[in-house]
């Protein structure tokens, strides 16, 4: 998707009101990132095959949510918006199989994720995922991912070239192309 050019970064990091960190006072962004965010959302309920998006303007408005939206200048004044990363809080119940316990807790969950696909298989939705990791929201060891498929899957890794390590990375109803994603760029197995 390409728009008029008005930043100059490779990742912009939007919270619920809907204006991209750095560029608190450009009026232009904020009027067209609501849009921006819309059709971002709905591209990526698309690729996942879901009946509606999960990622909206009007939903990271009434939330905690932070979008993490991938940018690329192409040439001067455009730019293509290569992919987005939504982050959020959600209470959810762990299950713990070693000792057979069920713990409620408040997670910080990998919520949406979507990377265009003509730029899908050259490194940007790794590189996204690593800067989130570097400058996160909100500081957990457990991450999870709340997009629609299966059901919870539990993975272990220790990434420690990261600031934010993923010990306990749960990813709730992933999908079959996320799971290969996560096990080629973070080496996470299933347990």
């Amino acid at each position: 998707m390409e728009f008029n050019s008005f930043i100059n970064g490779e990742v912009l990091k939007i919270d619920n009101t809907l204006t991209a960190m750095g560029y608190e006072n450009n009026v232009d962004l904020r009027n067209k990132m609501g849009w921006m965010v819309d059709e971002m959302g709905k591209v990526s309920a698309m690729a996942q095959e879901l009946k509606s998006p999960i990622t909206s303007a009007e939903m990271l408005i009434n939330s905690d949510h932070v979008l993490y939206m991938m940018i690329e200048h192409n040439s001067s004044p455009h730019f293509v918006i290569v992919g987005i990363l939504k982050m959020g809080w959600k209470k959810l119940c762990l299950y713990n199989k070693a000792v057979g316990s069920c713990k409620e807790t408040m997670v910080y969950c990998l919520m949406d994720f979507y990377i265009h696909e003509s730029r899908q298989h050259k490194g940007y939705g790794k590189y996204l995922i690593d800067y989130m990791l570097r400058n996160p929201a909100g500081q957990s060891s457990w991450i999870v991912n709340d997009s629609p498929a299966e059901q919870y899957i539990y993975y272990c890794a220790d990434v420690e070239d990261m600031h934010l390590s993923a010990k306990n990375l749960a990813i709730e109803k992933p999908t079959k192309n996320l799971l290969q994603f996560m096990w080629k760029h973070f080496q996470l197995s299933k347990l």
